[in-house]
Order: structure tokens, then C-alpha cells, then sequence
């Protein structure tokens, strides 16, 4: 269990959600820890066909649970919410992952990790983060990599468990053994050669260990994305190709080179399983144009806005949440995504669970 300051996550969880009726379908203490449709869920998530299902679910062999989140914006509460729901389900989940966008902008916000989570949440670097003049529009990102790092990466890395290239550079990997996945987090705001030959460095690393591959990164793929048709697609979002930057600011998409480097590891016999990204404001999966093994999976705002997002979000209520449990089965080859919090969009599609094969690029299932 993890802890903020002296208060137990799981005792903390009482302080919220047992005024949480989403959450709690009946009354009761017991029967808030047994919440049926959660747990059975992360079961199912949980569970594969060539599992060893006598095993604990974090000690269970090619199976990786992350909850993924994005695009926080300086809501520390909507931190504390989330990090409540992993203190009562953390014997299911491995990680948490915030693909970026911490603050609105650099100077203008104070870190929200750094009252909250911040030892506890992996973190990216996304394009807010280094928006130095955040008082003008359009201006550029910014802000070097040392001042990203500093302010974001370097009061919490020691805790995360990653592999660092050192000093300054925010961007690193985390092996999960049990899981046989490296889950390789990029910056796409200071991608540059330097970041570029040490992904390639570690695409071949996980070839050599026999490792499957999560990347992670703030941005959408420059060339696009082709959803697939289902829920987990906002249909007020496209994610067309960028090629030239809104004036006085850069290219808001993840360079070309990187899906690149994603190609030569597969050719080469890597097992690739998708792009984790946010800044859309919207959900989004499907296949990377011009690169047809990859799928890239694009979540919505977590912060409680309603600006930009095709989720009605509402204080005090379920909906005020917004993240995934983002499992990756390596025996089955699948990508299975949980949606806790705002479980419908503006169109009264239903968003609570999604299923992929991750090598067929087909979807299993789609609640």
C-alpha cells in the first residue's frame, strides 16, 4: 500500500469514497471494499487463458496492470481521488502512469505532484509543462529539458524504480520482469539525436531480453492516427497529420523518427505493443498512419474539465474522475482498457471497457 504524508491510502479511502455512491452500491464498509463491478473487472483484465491464476495478480507471469492518466492541469485533488482507487486496488495494479501536462503552464502553476503522488506517479513531460510565457498564445514550449527536469522529474525519480540516461534528461524506461514488458518513456518536447540513438539503444536492449515494448509519450504520431471503430474514439476528434506549426509555437505531434525507431525494432523481431500518449483532451485509439503495427492510445483529460473533452465531468460525483486501467496480457496478445469515473460521452456511448490484439490490430471487444 502507499501512503501520503502519515495517511494510509486505504484508510484515506474513507475520508472519499464512502460518500461516493458510484462507487458503493450498497452500504457499508464491506461492502465498499467489495465493489462486485470493479472487481470484477480487474479479474477479468487480470486473467488470461495461459495464466496461473493461483498466483498473486502482480506476480503473474506477461501480465502488466498501469493506471493511466493524462493531462492533469494542476487538479492535485482529482491526484488524490485516483490515487485513493489504486490504495483499495493496488494488489492488481503495478504502476501509475501521467502522460503529461502537469500544470497549465511553467511559472504560472505550482507542480501538483509536489503536494501529492509525485514519489508514487510516474510522470512526462508534455508540452504545458515547458510553456515558459503562459500569459500569451501562441508562444513556444519553451523551457530547456534541465528546467523540465528539475521541476518535474528529479524530486521523485529515485522512487519510480527506472533506468535513467542521467542528469537533465527526462526520459527513461522501467523494466517489469515478471511482465517481460519495458515500459520506455520518451520527451517529446526536447526529442532530439541524443534521445533518439538512446531509444534505438534500448528497442535493442528489449530484443536481446526478450522484452515486449509499451512506448510512452505526451503526443499524438505526427502522421495521424486511423481509429478504430469503437467507443473509446471521441467523434468530435480527428487525429490528423501535422506537418506545419500553428504560428509562433512548434509542431504539437511526436516526431516522425521515433515510429521509425518503433519499425526497426519490430522488423527486427521486437514485440511492440502501443503508444501510451494524452494532450488531445479526447480518447483515442487506432492505428498510426504509415506505421500499421503500431497502435497509439490516446486518453482524455484527468483533470475536472469540461473544455475540450467529450466526457461530461461533474465535482463530487464519479464522473469527476477520469482514468484507465491499462492491462497488456502478453499471452493473448491484448491490450484491455477499464475506464474508472466519466464511463460516457456527450453522444451516450458507453466507455467502461475496451479489448485489442495487439498483433492482429483487431478489436476483441468493446462495452
Amino acid at each position: 500500500m502507499i501512503q501520503i504524508g502519515a495517511v494510509h491510502y486505504a484508510t484515506a479511502k474513507l475520508i472519499r469514497y464512502n460518500n461516493f455512491t458510484d462507487y458503493d452500491k450498497n452500504s457499508g464498509i464491506n461492502a465498499l471494499n467489495q465493489y462486485a463491478d470493479i472487481i470484477n473487472k480487474l479479474e477479468n483484465a487480470s486473467n488470461s487463458a495461459k495464466a496461473d491464476t493461483s498466483t498473486a495478480v502482480k506476480s503473474r507471469a506477461n501480465l502488466l496492470n498501469l493506471i493511466h492518466f493524462s493531462d492533469i492541469h494542476g487538479d492535485a485533488t482529482n491526484i488524490t481521488r485516483l490515487l485513493e482507487f489504486y490504495g483499495l486496488y493496488d494488489n492488481y495494479i503495478h504502476d501509475v502512469i501521467h502522460t503529461g501536462d502537469s500544470v497549465a503552464n511553467y511559472y504560472g502553476d505550482a507542480n501538483p505532484f509536489a503536494s501529492v503522488g509525485g514519489d508514487d506517479v510516474l510522470n512526462v513531460i508534455g508540452n504545458h509543462d515547458c510553456w515558459i510565457q503562459g500569459d500569451t498564445w501562441p508562444s513556444p514550449y519553451n523551457a530547456t529539458a534541465q528546467q523540465a527536469y528539475e521541476k518535474f522529474i528529479a524530486p521523485y525519480i529515485e522512487n519510480w524504480g527506472v533506468t535513467s540516461p542521467g542528469t537533465n534528461r527526462c526520459y527513461y524506461y522501467k523494466d517489469y520482469s515478471t511482465a517481460k514488458t519495458l515500459v520506455i518513456v520518451l520527451d517529446c518536447i526536447h526529442y532530439d539525436s541524443t534521445q533518439e540513438t538512446w531509444f534505438a539503444g534500448v528497442l535493442a536492449d528489449a530484443i536481446t531480453n526478450e522484452l515486449r515494448v509499451v512506448a510512452v509519450t505526451h503526443y499524438p504520431a505526427q502522421t495521424g492516427i486511423t481509429g478504430f471503430g469503437c467507443t473509446f474514439n471521441s467523434i468530435t476528434q480527428t487525429i490528423d497529420a501535422v506537418d506545419t506549426p500553428a504560428a509562433g509555437t512548434q509542431i504539437e505531434r511526436m516526431p516522425e523518427s521515433a515510429f521509425t525507431a518503433v519499425d526497426a525494432f519490430i522488423n527486427n523481431g521486437g514485440e511492440f505493443v502501443c503508444w501510451l500518449s494524452g494532450h488531445t483532451h479526447d480518447d483515442f485509439i487506432g492505428v498510426v498512419n504509415n506505421h500499421t503495427n503500431q497502435i497509439q492510445v490516446i486518453i482524455s483529460t484527468g483533470g475536472t474539465s469540461n473544455r475540450y473533452s467529450d466526457c461530461a465531468r461533474t465535482k463530487n460525483t464519479k464522473t469527476e474522475d477520469l482514468f484507465n486501467v491499462f492491462t497488456v496480457d502478453g499471452n493473448a496478445k491484448l491490450i484491455k482498457l477499464i475506464r474508472v469515473g466519466s464511463t460516457m460521452d456527450k453522444f451516450m456511448r458507453k466507455r467502461e471497457t475496451l479489448c485489442v490484439n495487439y498483433a492482429t490490430r483487431q478489436i476483441v471487444s468493446n462495452n
